[in-house]
């Protein structure tokens, strides 16, 4: 316990004066102008790969200004993200246990950490710690400033992370606070434009991922033999992915569910071609030259493949923002469920292009855990895609 009430007391000693806060974002605007741009931290410890395509543009933007981007994440992300998210310079990754003694003997001197991780269930004491040993006076983060963060305690903890929660705002030069009525990329904006001192309309913030030209050729080659050979009398098929699951079970599909879609596709008038992931060979029950499983396992090849299709069907955040970057026509399935804030998932998370149709489970539960999207009835889905024009 030596060791946490050592840390409270370093937490204390580290408070930032407003007029200091404002002076060191006035260099960073000044350096933004000028063209020299600043050194940049993105911390995105426990966060998803959807969280990292969100932010794609985000990043695109500072290296846009001469910023040189670290992201600094766990190995969830290490271990997908750097192949799509090319032009960040360093990748840093942390263990949640260590990463204080990474950063005691090797100090980053970043101009700017952005943090978008919000105050939730789960207080980060080692975030704290990694804070302690940055040597940076603009630290962002967002609702940071709340006197009572809503989080669990670990067992034994209780009062001592219920005190750093009421002090961790300490740690932040400034915390933004945000409307949830409208979707992440806003904050994203709004940072960009109010702290870089930039002029960005938020309809014009854009998902930047890169892949390969070998991936990109071999992808749309693919692609192209699979039309050309379904081609009947002039009339080529529309391609769709369809991601069967999200990283939880209560969000995603059903066999059964997955199976009547199927189906449906199956029967259609029009030529469809459907390429379906992340679901069992063996639980389809139905089998036709119209339904295709994916041949492809990297997450780039997942990219290029949505680039291609004509549609996209998915319950997985991932694949919904792959599907915003190339403003492609869309279902999206949501369970309806409240974040840890209280602001609704399929508001903060949901898609910023306008060629898609959100579907939701017919149950409307307003908790954090949300009702489960395996109960989804195909009679709704039905009527989506009937909507969509999937005749």
């Amino acid at each position: 316990m030596r060791f946490y009430y050592c840390l409270s007391s370093c937490i204390h000693g580290r408070k930032h004066h407003p007029e200091d806060a404002e002076k060191f974002q006035q260099e960073i605007v000044n350096k933004i102008k000028s063209g020299k741009g600043c050194n940049v931290a993105l911390l995105m410890v426990g966060k998803g790969i959807g969280d990292a395509i969100v932010l794609s543009g985000f990043i695109d933007i500072l290296k846009q200004h001469s910023c040189k981007v670290s992201v600094i994440c766990y190995d969830r992300l290490m271990n997908v993200v750097p192949s799509f998210l090319s032009t960040v310079d360093e990748f840093i990754l942390v263990d949640k246990h260590d990463c204080a003694l990474k950063y005691m003997f090797n100090r980053k001197n970043f101009d700017v950490v952005v943090d978008f991780f919000d105050p939730d269930v789960n207080f980060d004491h080692h975030k704290l710690k990694f804070f302690l040993k940055l040597k940076c006076h603009n630290i962002i983060g967002f609702n940071q400033n709340n006197n009572a963060l809503n989080f669990i305690p670990s067992p034994g903890m209780e009062d001592t992370e219920r005190h750093y929660s009421n002090v961790v705002k300490n740690f932040y030069a400034k915390s933004y606070t945000y409307n949830e009525t409208q979707p992440f990329s806003h904050r994203a904006v709004k940072i960009l434009n109010e702290y870089f001192g930039l002029n960005i309309p938020s309809e014009k913030y854009r998902y930047r991922l890169d892949i390969s030209d070998k991936t990109d050729s071999s992808v749309s080659s693919y692609i192209r033999e699979l039309k050309n050979n379904s081609s009947k009398e002039g009339c080529t098929p529309q391609i769709i992915v369809f991601n069967a699951t999200a990283s939880d079970k209560y969000r995603s599909l059903s066999p059964d569910l997955v199976n009547r879609m199927c189906e449906y596709f199956i029967s259609c008038t029009n030529e469809y071609r459907v390429i379906i992931m992340n679901f069992k060979q063996e639980d389809l029950k139905v089998t036709s030259p119209k339904i295709i499983f994916n041949p492809f396992k990297t997450f780039d090849e997942v990219i290029a493949l949505i680039k291609y299709a004509d549609f996209v069907i998915s319950p997985d955040t991932s694949i919904v923002h792959v599907g915003c970057t190339f403003d492609k026509n869309a279902i999206y399935f949501y369970n309806n469920r409240l974040l840890n804030t209280g602001h609704e998932n399929n508001v903060v998370w949901g898609p910023i292009n306008k060629n898609y149709l959100q579907v939701f489970s017919d149950q409307f539960v307003r908790n954090v855990h949300g009702d489960d999207l395996r109960e989804l009835k195909f009679s709704i889905v039905k009527d989506a895609l009937i909507k969509m024009e999937i005749i």
